[in-house]
Order: structure tokens, then C-alpha cells, then sequence
């Protein structure tokens, strides 16, 4: 993980655990307008939070077959990655996260995508050989990414260029879905920025890439 200083570590930690920014500035005791210039400009700061919140994903995603598996669910596991849970090589817990997942019966498929859904099957394909083949099942559980909502800001742009709105601008998670406290210091940047002329809206975006 990217290195912080002790009370970025801290107030990391309260990010992932609280709901908003002003609470975790407040458990983590640092000041609100503090943390909001952290997201705003200090880069390590933003990578490590990206990093955290990349693991949590990752680490909840591996242990919910496993839930699954103590509950009596005969449980399969697939992912594109070359390994599943893959991020965990990077803290040494993938060889200990996949070993207690094969002792609980889950079947595991690395380097394998969803080709489709239906009432009591899906189908897999290999990621690098294309063999595909169908698989029995009474339900699916999807851990993905969440795409951006911005129908209401493109429903509105004929009249930003006609002239009956004087500005238009994404925030939150209709630009790129986050943590609550991301999508409020959006709402907080375009307040500071009103009526000022912005060069760059989005500081970062996603890019999505289909095959």
C-alpha cells in the first residue's frame, strides 16, 4: 500500500468503517476541511484509499462462498483473474484464503467469465481458450463494479447549449460510484468551485474495456 503518515493511516481506517466524511474526520481526529483537501490533493493519500479499497472489495468477495458453504450451499466460484480473490497475493493471504475455500467444498473457477444467466444453469467460458460449458445452479451472487448513472445530467445538456441553464455539472456517483464520503466531497468541490470555470470536471475516470 501507498505510504501515509500515521493520522492518514488512522483516518483510512475511519473512512472504510464510517458512513460519511465528517465522521470519520471526527474518529479519526483530524479536521473535515483536512481530510477533504487529502482527497482533493495529496495523491498517496488517494492511492492508498483506492488500495484499501480495492482489498476490502476483494476480501469480502472471498469470503462470502465461504458463508455461503457453512450454510449448507453447494457453492462455485469464478472470476477472470488468473487466481480467485488475486489481490490477496499482494498481503500473502492467497494461498491461506484458497486453501480454506477448496476445505469448504467451494469449486473454483479462475481465468473463467459469465456468458449467461438462466433460471437453473449459467455458462462459463475460459478467458483464453474460449471453451465454454454450462453449469448447474440455483441462484448467482454478482460482485462487480458499478457503472455511472448520468441520464439526468445528459437529459439536461440541450438546454445547458440553449441557454436556459447557465451551468451543468456531474457529481457524485453519476460521474464514478464511490464511497459515501467520495461522492460527498464531490458535492462539496462543486460547491467551492461554483460560478468558477472549471477546465477539468472529472479529475479521473474509469475506462471500461469490452472484447
Amino acid at each position: 500500500m501507498a505510504k501515509i503518515r500515521t493520522n492518514q493511516t488512522q483516518t483510512l481506517a475511519a473512512l472504510l468503517e464510517n458512513k460519511t466524511a465528517k465522521e470519520a474526520a471526527e474518529a479519526a481526529d483530524v479536521g473535515e476541511r483536512t481530510l477533504y483537501r487529502w482527497l482533493a490533493e495529496d495523491e498517496t493519500f488517494k492511492k492508498a484509499l483506492n488500495e484499501a479499497l480495492s482489498q476490502l472489495v476483494t476480501r469480502a468477495a472471498a469470503k462470502l462462498p465461504g458463508l455461503l458453504a457453512d450454510h449448507g450451499c453447494q457453492v462455485s466460484i469464478l472470476t477472470p483473474s488468473p487466481s480467485i480473490s488475486y489481490w490477496t497475493e499482494y498481503t500473502l493471504e492467497l494461498h491461506r484464503i484458497q486453501a480454506k475455500l477448496m476445505q469448504k467444498g467451494v469449486n473454483l473457477y479462475p481465468q473463467h467469465i459469465l456468458e449467461a444467466i438462466r433460471p437453473d444453469s449459467v455458462t462459463l467460458s475460459h478467458t483464453i481458450s474460449g471453451a465454454g460449458f454450462d453449469l448447474g445452479c440455483d441462484a448467482v451472487v454478482l460482485v462487480t463494479d458499478r457503472h455511472p448513472n448520468d441520464t439526468l445530467y445528459q437529459a439536461l445538456k440541450p438546454a445547458l447549449a440553449d441557454k436556459k441553464l447557465s451551468s451543468l455539472r456531474v457529481i457524485g456517483d453519476a460521474g464514478a460510484p464511490d464511497i459515501i464520503a467520495q461522492a460527498t466531497f464531490s458535492g462539496y468541490l462543486a460547491a467551492a468551485e461554483f460560478d468558477e470555470e472549471i477546465r477539468d470536471p472529472t479529475p479521473f475516470k474509469i475506462e471500461y474495456i469490452e472484447v
